[in-house]
């Protein structure tokens, strides 16, 4: 079987410019990924870099992928126009279902719970009653850093147990019992982890943690996150603003 290389090379120049045109789609998907719906470690340790793979399979795989099987330059104007139409919905059908599936996975909060950090999913919270005014006073986000305290009295632990039993909702999920990061320093200090201990396990993290350190001008606190496909160890200044992260793989 002879192929007809004049119209290979015309279906890969229709598939190049669908590519650039899906890319210049995809940069403000880009964006948003890295710096709005998993910002710092959380695009590694929760999500972000499954939705990114996922993402460029919806807008730039598959849209190009279509125009290159379709695509005939011996088609009538018409027909071409037909073909491109049913490309262009397929890839917005596509783009829309990977948004949503995106948007589905990102952390609302980040939870210190039980000294770890937790995300939180807009499932979970989608379970409580929360106004705007609650979110208010956990100050800036999304995600909301927030500290989990415990329940203070018999409602509060009803509410626990109520949520657990049937929401299937954990404590380091429960709005309730979510305060501000900022206000809480005994818990922030009681969460520390003991470098020391970590370097036992992985000496390769000694270096990781002079680098970060020594960009500082004060001490600095460690936490740990543990995500769903990854862990981080943070380091927050005195003021507890994130001034760096290291990447830890599930162990």
């Amino acid at each position: 079987m002879q192929i007809d290389q004049s119209l290979v090379f015309r279906k890969l120049k229709a598939t190049a410019l669908h590519v650039g045109l899906s890319l210049v789609i995809f940069l403000p998907y880009l964006y948003l990924l890295i710096y709005v719906w998993f910002p710092g470690p959380l695009f590694f340790t929760d999500g972000g870099w499954q939705g990114l793979r996922l993402m460029l399979l919806c807008d730039v795989v598959l849209g190009p992928l279509l125009t290159f099987l379709v695509f005939n330059p011996r088609k009538s104007r018409r027909a071409l126009g037909f073909d491109f139409s049913l490309i262009a919905l397929a890839q917005l059908g596509a783009l829309a279902y990977g948004t949503h599936a995106v948007l589905s996975q990102r952390p609302v909060a980040v939870s210190l719970s039980s000294g770890l950090f937790q995300a939180v999913l807009p499932e979970t919270l989608a379970k409580q009653e929360i106004t705007p005014a609650d979110w208010a006073r956990l100050g800036a986000g999304k995600p909301y850093w927030v500290f989990r305290r415990e329940a203070k009295n018999a409602d509060e632990r009803a509410g626990v147990v109520t949520f657990a039993m049937l929401e299937n909702v954990g404590e380091e999920g429960l709005f309730f019992l979510f305060e501000p990061l900022k206000d809480s320093r005994a818990g922030i200090e009681a969460a520390k982890i003991d470098k020391t201990e970590w370097i036992k396990r992985d000496a390769g993290l000694e270096s990781q943690f002079k680098a970060i350190e020594e960009r500082q001008s004060g001490p600095l606190i460690w936490l740990h996150l543990a995500g769903r496909y990854a862990d981080a160890l943070i380091a927050f200044d005195a003021d507890l603003n994130q001034v760096g992260w290291i990447r830890r793989e599930l162990e």
